[in-house]
């Protein structure tokens, strides 16, 4: 295995916690599948589609020694365009959602994990 091949495969995993005030939050991995590569993010927000969108927010601070800038901007703008969130069947809160960022597909999986309060 090459050097290249251990950072694809690398996990790279962040937290973020940023209130939406009013809604019951919740934790919401996500996992992103891109390029051979499974990077992990934690968000707490209000609904799995809030969750994305702050995640979002974050790709360029977080990805951003993993993925160039235009993959950065890829990602954000294809999601952001087209956020369809897909029920994974037969699985209890768990979304899926894709997008191409070249000729490569880029697929986030969100789960809902229920938080004490």
């Amino acid at each position: 295995m090459t050097s290249t091949d251990e950072h694809q495969s690398a996990v790279a995993v962040q937290n973020y916690h940023e209130a939406d005030s009013g809604y019951r939050m919740h934790l919401y991995p996500l996992f992103l599948d891109y390029r051979g590569g499974t990077y992990i993010a934690q968000v707490e927000a209000s609904s799995p589609r809030s969750s994305v969108r702050k995640w979002l927010r974050s790709v360029p601070a977080t990805l951003g020694l993993i993925l160039d800038a235009e993959e950065c901007v890829a990602l954000q703008e294809g999601f952001q365009q087209d956020l369809s969130l897909i029920h994974v069947e037969g699985v209890m809160q768990a979304w899926c959602a894709s997008v191409l960022i070249g000729n490569e597909l880029a697929l986030v999986q969100i789960v809902t994990i229920e938080t004490a309060g």
